[in-house]
């Protein structure tokens, strides 16, 4: 018992003495695992997420208004089993007003359905 006591003791004086114990290693990475992607490549970012009532209303700023459809599709596609109704709003990034230029609305009975909210730049 007075063993493990004095390990705490001098466990805790490192601890106090502002030394650091040494950092766990870091896991190999895999050589065969594809490297992430650069952050230049994604065209577009999730801002928001809400639900109630069976619906989901996602918010997202692209650059790319032309992919609005496609990327409601690879949103909508997670959750089709748990809502009736998703609902993607897209925005400009850093847009000033923050006015969403496209709705891409998916229901179970209709399916994809798009609503221009506003002329784009």
């Amino acid at each position: 018992m007075a063993a493990l006591l004095a390990i705490g003791v001098a466990g805790m004086a490192t601890y106090l003495d502002g030394s650091s114990p040494p950092a766990p290693p870091s896991a190999p990475r895999n050589p065969l695992a594809p490297a992430p992607p650069p952050v230049s490549a994604f065209s577009w970012r999730l801002t928001a997420a809400m639900s109630a009532h069976s619906a989901l209303v996602l918010e997202v700023e692209t650059a790319k208004q032309g992919e609005a459809v496609a990327i409601a599709g690879l949103l909508t596609e997670s959750y089709k089993d748990r809502f009736d109704e998703v609902l993607v709003y897209f925005f400009e990034p850093d847009g000033k007003p923050r006015l969403a230029f496209v709705r891409v609305q998916w229901t179970r009975a209709h399916g994809y359905r798009t609503l221009a909210l506003r002329a784009l730049r």
